[in-house]
């Protein structure tokens, strides 16, 4: 399990340079520069430290509610759903649930390299169980630390989803990029209700 969270070192500097931005700019060019140069570095790697503990996505979400502050320069007395919504912003827990289920549909479509989709195998049994067909194996793990891991956090991730959500076929769309979209949207649904 990931204890700490190590921040790149120029971090810091840009929601400083964000906030003496917010002077001279306006919304709109504030939430181009959050999200140009601040939510790629909240992103990166997000499905591999996706296991963090709720104390340091606690501070990541901190760190997206200041900069949603400042955007829309309100006082820490205001609701950070609603400044986020009023920016149209997801929460970074969210987003890392969506990069999960991109990195698991593309898995499944066969658009991911082999190493990746060797983690996440279907289960398949020689009579019919339901949701057999649309659940993913958890590998078996012995410590707690371990459950954190990628492959097992993302298999228990797909596995929590509806059963209509998990079983649309690609078939019926034009590219693999919008069926991605396409389960994108049914799972954001999904999650905000």
């Amino acid at each position: 399990m990931i204890t700490s969270i190590i921040f790149i070192p120029d971090f810091p500097p840009k929601i400083h340079l964000l906030r003496h931005l917010s002077w001279f700019l306006s919304k709109s060019a504030l939430s181009t520069f959050y999200q140009t140069y601040i939510l790629p570095i909240l992103d990166y790697c997000d499905v591999v430290w996706s296991g963090i503990t709720s104390t340091n996505a606690i501070k990541l979400e901190r760190l997206q509610n200041y900069c949603a502050r400042i955007i829309l320069r309100r006082s820490k007395l205001s609701s950070a759903t609603n400044n986020r919504l009023s920016l149209g912003w997801r929460s970074l827990q969210n987003r890392r649930i969506l990069h999960i289920m991109r990195i698991i549909l593309q898995c499944r479509m066969g658009l991911a390299p082999s190493y990746l989709s060797k983690l996440f195998q279907p289960i398949s049994h020689s009579y019919g169980i339901r949701n057999s067909s649309s659940d993913l194996i958890i590998p078996k793990y012995n410590q707690q630390q371990t459950s954190c891991s990628f492959s097992i956090q993302t298999a228990k991730l797909w596995n929590s989803l509806p059963k209509h959500i998990k079983e649309y076929h690609p078939a019926s769309f034009k590219t693999p990029q919008a069926y991605i979209s396409h389960l994108t949207k049914l799972t954001t649904t999904h999650l905000t209700s």
